[in-house]
């Protein structure tokens, strides 16, 4: 079958009366380029129904292969009806596939109709959309609180293409139910299982009009299920589901569980614009966020406030728990843990995020620029984590808290672990708050630095352990100053620092040195001799030291007077 684009509307099958159409064994071929306006159908449902429901049936030996442009496969809309209020569905038990560009698999459209009944999909085959551009559904039929749409999913639903969409949508469905028992499997470029451009109610519990027809091929309950969002990421820039809607009604992701495996860049939850809340897992229900291997992938995403109860675990590098960047405020309360070279649990730019989760990080660094960072608040956005949890750094441009350019990053509880020449704390232009919080620093690692703009503060006792070293080299630090030009470094110059860096809280702060660890590096000062003995300097820089055996100073790139 060839489309021309020849003018006018038609369809190769068409299906009025309310009639099961079955196709067994049957081979299609589907070419060619359609009108841009999508006016030449491969099967088509006219929703009459007079004498029950109208249903499309390929079984499990029938193929249909479609390699064109702007071409539809299926079509329905609804027309005057009996008082069944019969449905109008699709059962798919065979084959499908798409190559090309632009190509429908399923449209619902608009014609005036009986908007009270149902329509839906029911995948129990496989379909393959391997083109560019290819939609497998677009959802514009009237709908009232009465009718709505279905699609089940409990066979093989791939997007391998490029620039893709799973479902979308032309209009708002208070009713609706989009059950992916198996899971859509994303492993092109550039695409997005579900597309929620217009509020789709998801958590069921809706009444709509039953079928009382006597040829019922898939039975839809009176009362819509709750949906089931299930996605499989691989490939490269995909997204699972992606929120971009301007209504004021929730949608509520209730039941879910969102993977990606090996990606590149994939987002598993993008929400652009909309009221979005993740569940918490319960039983039978995941509800958690799984990024294994690959790099640059993001469980979610945010532009705008958000509320995530989900449990994130990523297993990559260079990835990132929860990203909000211009969001509001957001909150997070599921667990969080991040394993790899390079990733990061959350980030606030320009955001606000709350996080009563456990927040377990063990992070690497992938080069000398570009390490792991536990939590980070730049942009004067906030992170306040109070779930607890083991932020655990390595390799020198790693960073356990980072508050920079205005950045707060507020944490109550806890334990920040540096190894490797990483930082447990860096307020970069921006603070830290520590309440209760242990810091373990460990060999070649710093546990306190602030530049001339930022602040860390004890708001609550805060521990820091400071391990020992041999030498220069492996030795623990509790302190980085940065001097400029020389400038002076007595005790003086030490309680003026550290009023101002910690905001008079540092009293709150007790230092357990070991053997061979380091007070302080201090960096493009100048210093009398005399000045370096320890003696004294518990009461010049106001925190509850334990231990002797010490070094008080590293003078780095400094000038020392005899």
């Amino acid at each position: 079958i060839k489309n021309n684009n020849s003018s006018g509307t038609y369809a190769v099958m068409k299906l009025v009366g309310g009639q099961e159409i079955n196709l067994d064994n049957v081979e299609i071929n589907f070419a060619g380029t359609g009108p841009t306006n999508y006016r030449k159908w491969l099967f088509h449902t006219d929703g009459h129904n007079d004498f029950g429901e109208s249903t499309w049936v390929l079984n499990e030996g029938t193929k249909v292969t479609i390699n064109g442009s702007n071409l539809a496969m299926y079509t329905a809309q609804y027309h005057s009806g009996t008082g069944q209020n019969a449905n109008i569905g699709f059962v798919n038990k065979g084959t499908i596939t798409t190559a090309g560009s632009k190509n429908y698999l399923w449209m619902t459209m608009d014609d005036g109709g009986n908007s009270n009944r149902s329509m839906y999909f029911d995948n129990q085959g496989t379909i393959s959309l391997g083109g560019t551009e290819d939609v497998f559904a677009l959802l514009n039929a009237e709908n009232q609180a009465n009718g709505g749409f279905t699609f089940l999913n409990t066979g093989t639903l791939e997007l391998t293409g490029a620039s893709q969409k799973g479902l979308t949508f032309g209009r708002e469905y208070p009713a609706a139910e989009i059950i992916l028992t198996k899971p859509m499997k994303l492993s092109g470029t550039k695409s997005a299982g579900i597309y929620f451009n217009k509020h789709i109610e998801l958590v069921g519990g809706k009444t709509r009009l039953a079928s009382s027809a006597n040829n019922i091929v898939t039975t839809l309950p009176t009362t819509t299920r709750e949906s089931v969002l299930k996605m499989e990421l691989s490939g490269s820039e995909n997204t699972g589901l992606y929120f971009n809607s301007n209504s004021t009604d929730q949608f509520g992701v209730n039941n879910y569980a969102l993977n990606s495996t090996d990606g590149t860049g994939n987002v598993l939850a993008y929400i652009q614009d909309g009221k979005v809340s993740l569940a918490a897992p319960g039983t039978g229900k995941a509800n958690a966020i799984n990024i294994t291997g690959g790099s640059e992938n993001i469980g979610i995403f945010t532009n705008v406030s958000m509320t995530s109860a989900a449990d994130i675990t990523v297993t990559a590098d260079k990835s990132t728990g929860v990203f909000a960047k211009n969001a509001g405020t957001s909150t997070s309360t599921g667990k969080i843990s991040a394993t790899g070279a390079s990733v990061k649990a959350l980030i606030a730019d320009n955001s606000t995020i709350t996080s009563s989760g456990q927040v377990d990080v063990a992070g690497t660094a992938s080069s000398d620029t570009d390490g792991a960072v536990g939590l980070v608040a730049m942009n004067n956005g906030t992170i306040t984590q109070t779930g607890g949890g083991t932020i655990t750094v390595d390799g020198s441009a790693s960073i356990g808290a980072l508050g920079q350019s205005g950045g707060t990053v507020d944490i109550t509880g806890g334990t920040i672990k540096a190894t490797g020449g990483a930082f447990n704390t860096y307020a970069k232009g921006g603070t830290i708050k520590l309440n209760g919080t242990t810091v373990d620093t460990q060999q070649k690692s710093l546990a306190f630095f602030a530049d001339n703009a930022g602040h860390i503060n004890f708001t609550g006792a805060t521990t820091a352990n400071i391990a020992g070293g041999t030498d220069a080299n492996t030795r623990g630090t509790a302190f980085y100053y940065q001097g400029n030009g020389y400038s002076p470094f007595g005790s003086s110059n030490i309680s003026s620092w550290a009023a101002s860096t910690f905001g008079g809280t540092i009293g709150q702060l007790t230092l357990n040195m070991a053997q061979g660890s380091r007070l302080f590096i201090a960096s493009d000062v100048a210093m009398n001799l005399s000045d370096t003995a320890g003696t004294g300097l518990a009461s010049s820089l106001g925190a509850h030291i334990s231990g002797s055996d010490y070094k008080t100073f590293m003078l780095y790139l400094s000038k020392l007077s005899l």
